[in-house]
């Protein structure tokens, strides 16, 4: 009997090719806006800590957990993901209500589009926006297996 279950994550040369993808938009983001140096760290400090720590210029703690099974593949590129993007709440000064979270999503897409990263701003509007609008919506995030099962719903390619 053929086995019929779905990948729970893209294939290795998508994987790797959103990765690149990634590195590519921090060092635009680090060219044209300043990254804030950041660590990673096993419990949340929260977003008044990446508030502070943006506008002060200091270095930021940046999530670590629920980093396995998310489309980027190993755990350093999801927080890796999550710097860049918690980045973007501070240096523009958006929420991290839904509203914050869409404008992020917003300039995180104007970002990928700077580098013609089409891709990459497909996924990252999934793992911002829609993930955002579920959690507001039902009170808690979808598995990390979501964007990956989004972008092969969709049938995204790049």
């Amino acid at each position: 009997m053929a086995n019929t279950t779905q990948p729970r994550h893209l294939s290795p040369e998508d994987t790797l090719f959103i990765q690149s993808e990634l590195v590519r938009l921090v060092k635009h983001f680090n060219s044209t806006v300043g990254m804030t140096p950041w660590f990673s760290v096993e419990e949340d400090c929260g977003f008044e800590h990446v508030m502070e720590c943006v506008q002060e210029g200091r270095p930021m703690a940046v999530w670590s957990g629920e980093s396995d099974d998310t489309i980027w593949g190993e755990p350093r590129f999801n927080v890796l993901f999550r710097a860049l993007h918690d980045n973007i709440h501070g240096h523009f000064n958006a929420g991290f209500d839904l509203e914050g979270e869409i404008e992020t999503s917003r300039l995180q897409g104007v970002l990928c589009d700077e580098i013609n990263a089409p891709f990459l701003k497909a996924v990252l509007h999934i793992e911002t926006h829609e993930q955002a609008a579920i959690f507001t919506e039902t009170g808690e995030f979808p598995p990390q297996t979501y964007t990956a099962d989004r972008v092969r719903e969709l049938g995204l390619t790049r």
